[in-house]
């Protein structure tokens, strides 16, 4: 049976997948989190993170990465 994915687990995998040209940095920067938040939740922490931080960080990857 195929495992579900989440919207936030798709968020996870565009920020792990993203250019290498759009950094940790930036994007915390741009989206108003620490890049300690980010590497977290890059690695699958918080295990209940913002809806809203989610949210923009989806977008932001989503408008940034169809312009690479």
């Amino acid at each position: 049976m195929p495992t579900k994915t989440t919207w936030r687990d798709e968020t996870r995998i565009l920020l792990n997948n993203r250019p290498v040209s759009l950094t940790i940095e930036m994007i915390a920067k741009d989206i108003g989190v620490t890049g300690a938040w980010l590497r977290m939740f890059a690695k699958g922490k918080p295990e209940n993170p913002g809806v809203n931080t989610v949210e923009t960080l989806s977008a932001y990857l989503k408008n940034h990465i169809t312009k690479v």
